[in-house]
């Protein structure tokens, strides 16, 4: 096998350890990540999702808004109820709102349409009734004198109440955790990439002496 080929092995085990095993630490800027809202059997007002859980990417913006946001997670009443989970949909007189219990300095949320902020503890934005769908604006606010930019993320804890008719109690605190873009890890080759450009270089190796052992010394010429 000529040094081209061999040459030609080893970098392609870099380009696909390079681009088939190269892994983001974090999801895209703006992924969706709806929560759900219903109630328990008790009529107690509960949230579920995965937005609970991750840290949840915000984008830059420089417009009206200054700083960090991002339209998710929404909010979405559950569709079905789910008596396993003690998770039932909302009754119809319900009026929900998101209420502030502490906020990371600089952090807030608009209601839809900038109508409504969030910005200290107790502060609520309407969410909407029995088949809401509503997605607020979280924002890290850069113009706000207590706005860090060495800061890994930024927490809100909140609680749901109901405002109609119903009166279900309010929900269990949950908090919402934000980091901005730009934290986002730059990609790295996995462990499992490097095995792959490993292999590559040792089987170039390889044939590499086992072509050297079979055409061995050259012998001279006699006169």
């Amino acid at each position: 096998m000529s040094s081209r080929w061999i040459v030609s092995i080893v970098f392609a085990g870099a380009l696909f350890a390079d681009t088939v095993f190269v892994h983001p630490a974090m999801g895209q800027c703006g992924d969706h990540a709806d929560l759900f809202v219903g109630r328990t059997a008790s009529g107690q007002l509960k949230i579920v999702g995965d937005g609970l859980s991750a840290t949840l990417l915000i984008c830059p913006v420089d417009g009206v808004l200054k700083g960090f946001t991002s339209a998710e997670p929404g909010f979405n009443a559950v569709a079905a109820n789910e008596p396993d989970n003690d998770f039932f949909t909302l009754a119809s007189g319900v009026t929900v709102r998101i209420e502030a219990v502490s906020l990371d300095p600089a952090f807030k949320a608009w209601g839809p349409g900038l109508a409504s902020l969030i910005d200290e503890p107790g502060d609520r934005i309407l969410l909407g009734g029995a088949s809401l769908h509503t997605h607020v604006t979280w924002h890290v606010d850069s113009l706000d004198t207590a706005f860090d930019p060495d800061r890994p993320d930024w927490k809100g804890t909140f609680i749901l109440v109901d405002t109609g008719s119903t009166g279900f109690t309010a929900s269990a605190a949950f908090t919402l955790t934000f980091a901005p873009e730009q934290l986002e890890e730059v990609p790295t080759v996995s462990e499992w990439g490097m095995i792959v450009l490993g292999l590559s270089i040792l089987c170039a190796a390889t044939i590499l002496l086992r072509n050297a052992g079979r055409e061995g010394p050259r012998q001279t010429e006699r006169a």
